[in-house]
Parts: structure tokens; C-alpha cells; sequence
């Protein structure tokens, strides 16, 4: 099985521009941020301890913390990986929650500089589409992209592209299989 973001790798490839240390450095915030936010919304549902995070990410936290109180969010479900056997793919969504406006929403969590909204979009599609085969979510419910900065945080929902993801799949199974007739 492959993962939802190698397959939009092939089509939203990474800027030879940026680079290496940059990337580093935003890929170890993003996996720092991430795991504060898994542990903040185990913290929302179970009660304990607050989780702390390195003073050099506590703006995303302070942003985060923001964006649950402004839409009154519960957690359901983060940091889950489900997979699908039909599109061959696996994935990891972010957060499945409740907030004011909606019953149920799957929430992907950025900390880029500047998402890309075409991709998010897509890779949300996917996820949903995970979720919904895996009967975790009933079909149809909302996608949306909250990103975490240094001026607080962007949260805005996203159209659905399910079928654009699923060419985009027949796409990487084509190129694979013409990579391996070539060998």
C-alpha cells in the first residue's frame, strides 16, 4: 500500500529551491507541533496533565489552543492511520472532531509557511475517503485545513476532490507499472 503523500508527491513535488536545512527544520517543527496537538486533545478528552511544548513552538500551541476555544472543539479521533485495500492506499489524518458548526469534521493540521490549498484539499479528500470506508465518519461530512502560525491561525474548509485524488491515483499505478517495463 502506498502512503496518500507519496502518491501527491508525484504531482506537487518539493522546490529543489528550498533548502535542506530549511526543510529539516520545518519538517522537526511539524512533527513537534503535531505531537503536542495529539497529546493536547488526549489532555481535552481524558483530563490529567497538560502536555508542554519547547518555548520555540508554544505560538502554534498558543494558536491551537485558540482555535478550540473560538470553535469549541471535541476531539473524536487524531493521529489515526487507516488504510484501503481498493485504492491500495494508507494515510494518517491529523483530527476528526466536533466543533460549533459542525457535528463532525476532519481537520488537517498544517505549520507550513504557506499551505498549499490544491494539495491539502486533495490529501483531506483522501483521508475523508479513508474514514468513510473504514466506517469511522458517515459520507459526506466537511474537510477543512486549520494552519498554525506565527500570527495565530488560518481555519477554512475545503472542497471536496475525491475524484481528482483517484486519478491521481490511476496516475501513479500507470507510472509504476511503465517504470517496471522499462526495467
Amino acid at each position: 500500500m502506498k502512503r496518500v503523500t507519496t502518491i501527491l508527491s508525484r504531482v506537487f513535488p518539493m522546490s529543489r529551491a528550498i533548502p535542506e536545512a530549511t526543510l529539516e527544520n520545518a519538517k522537526n517543527r511539524g512533527t513537534k507541533v503535531h505531537n503536542w496537538v495529539e497529546a493536547y486533545c488526549k489532555y481535552l478528552k481524558d483530563g490529567g496533565e497538560e502536555p508542554v511544548i519547547n518555548f520555540e513552538y508554544l505560538i502554534y500551541a498558543d494558536a491551537f489552543k485558540k482555535w478550540v476555544k473560538d470553535y469549541e472543539v471535541v476531539p473524536l479521533h487524531n493521529e489515526l492511520r487507516l488504510s484501503d485495500k481498493e485504492l491500495d492506499i494508507v494515510g494518517t489524518l491529523d483530527m476528526i472532531c466536533k466543533t460549533k458548526d459542525d457535528e463532525v469534521i476532519l481537520v488537517d493540521l498544517k505549520v507550513t509557511s504557506q499551505p498549499n490549498i490544491p494539495y491539502v484539499e486533495l490529501q483531506t479528500s483522501a483521508y475523508r475517503y479513508l474514514a468513510e470506508v473504514n466506517q469511522v465518519i458517515e459520507a459526506g461530512k466537511p474537510q477543512a485545513l486549520l494552519h498554525l502560525s506565527k500570527t495565530g491561525y488560518t481555519y477554512v474548509k475545503l472542497n471536496d476532490e475525491l475524484d481528482r485524488f483517484k486519478q491521481i491515483v490511476e496516475l501513479d499505478k500507470y507510472i509504476d507499472r511503465r517504470s517496471k517495463d522499462k526495467k
